[in-house]
């Protein structure tokens, strides 16, 4: 990715207010756009992936059967984001509802929910294709909703077609992460699901964007 600045955010769940927290404080929308302004204006442009989870998680959401935070969204300048399993809290019809409001492309290539798979971006006048890829235990959080069972492959697919229309890097942006487990003596992290995915995409894909 020489030369492509690429921001990442995920689990923003809908905090558009500055709030409190055990650990601190959320700055709030505001603030977070006024971060990546001014990381986009040191490094002369940059996308901006969000990994999902983006919409639900605020009063927003409680209080407008999940429609306010998609339209406040509009006001943050992300480039693309992958669908989180809170996005489909109220359903898939309302998923695809109302990610059609949101000004930039929902993505979630393994799962059937009718939104797209990929999109092709430009930063700093390079071709950037990115594909979006969300949680392979989809189907257990929200029954009905189907999942691809071979991640590697399909990722593959996307990434030689994406090349094939001229993307000087491909990206995918995953909707997933690593837990802790319990150990003997305190929670260990589990990696080995994301190793195995990232070894099967060792030279698919230029950069693994994952959160959740």
């Amino acid at each position: 990715m020489n030369g492509v600045r690429v921001l990442t955010t995920t689990d923003f769940v809908a905090s558009f207010f500055p709030q409190a927290t055990s650990y601190g404080r959320l700055p709030g929308g505001a603030a977070l756009q006024a971060t990546v302004d001014d990381l986009r204006t040191a490094a002369g442009g940059g996308l901006w992936i969000d990994t999902g989870d983006f919409a639900q998680g605020s009063a927003l959401g409680a209080l407008s059967d999940g429609v306010w935070p998609f339209l406040a969204l509009r006001e943050l300048s992300i480039d693309a984001a992958v669908a989180g399993n809170h996005e489909l809290d109220w359903g898939d019809a309302h998923l695809r509802r109302w990610s059609a409001e949101l000004p930039f492309p929902l993505l979630a290539a393994n799962l059937r929910l009718g939104v797209p798979a990929t999109r092709m971006l430009i930063a700093d006048g390079r071709p950037v294709g990115v594909i979006g890829l969300s949680l392979p235990t989809m189907p257990a959080m929200h029954p009905g909703v189907a999942a691809d069972p071979d991640p590697v492959g399909l990722v593959a697919r996307h990434a030689t077609a994406l090349r094939a229309e001229g993307a000087r890097h491909v990206v995918l942006a995953l909707h997933d992460g690593v837990d802790a487990v319990p150990g003997p003596a305190a929670p260990v992290v589990a990696t080995e699901q994301m190793r195995r995915l990232c070894d099967g995409l060792r030279g698919t894909v230029d950069l693994v964007l994952a959160g959740n």
